[in-house]
């Protein structure tokens, strides 16, 4: 576990990010608080208890904490060739509006840019506008769509 301290809105957020082979409980109640905020419904689509347990097992797990509560996080899969994939992706609705999912999306990048990974895609609703410029005022560009979802990429430049 390690912890980075970052400041919003005049309060400190930790960071915290969890490497693969994880307890699959707290990414699965993180799941659970986000699920209708997703577009759609996330556990109309999957069976959280199985996506908790696939995230906990390949992912790295950033949460992002404001005394001591977990208030969202961003779940990674990570490949050295290919670069890393954001598989989930949410704040809390109670801590959205302060700047917090710009930081915890801003720390995944820092990391994964030291790390020395090529590239973050992910994939969005099409549907889910705020998330969209979220991704693209941190450079994220779209480069597939299927009406439904928009595939998009980060792609970082070899020094």
């Amino acid at each position: 576990m390690n912890y980075i301290l970052k400041t919003s809105d005049h309060e400190t957020y930790h960071i915290e990010y969890v490497l693969p082979e994880s307890d699959p409980r707290r990414i699965l109640t993180m799941l659970e608080a986000l699920d209708t905020d997703f577009i759609p419904a996330l556990s109309a689509r999957i069976d959280l208890n199985a996506y908790a347990r696939k995230i906990s097992t390949y992912a790295v797990v950033f949460y992002v904490k404001l005394n001591e509560k977990d208030c969202g996080e961003c779940s990674i899969y990570l490949n050295k060739n290919s670069g890393g994939y954001i598989t989930s992706f949410g704040i809390l609705k109670r801590y959205r509006r302060t700047g917090v999912a710009g930081l915890l999306l801003d720390t995944v990048i820092s990391y994964c840019k030291s790390q020395n990974y090529p590239e973050i895609g992910l994939r969005v609703s099409s549907s889910n506008f705020i998330a969209q410029k979220l991704y693209l005022s941190r450079g994220f560009q779209p480069f597939e769509s299927d009406g439904k979802w928009l595939e998009m990429k980060l792609a970082f430049c070899p020094f």
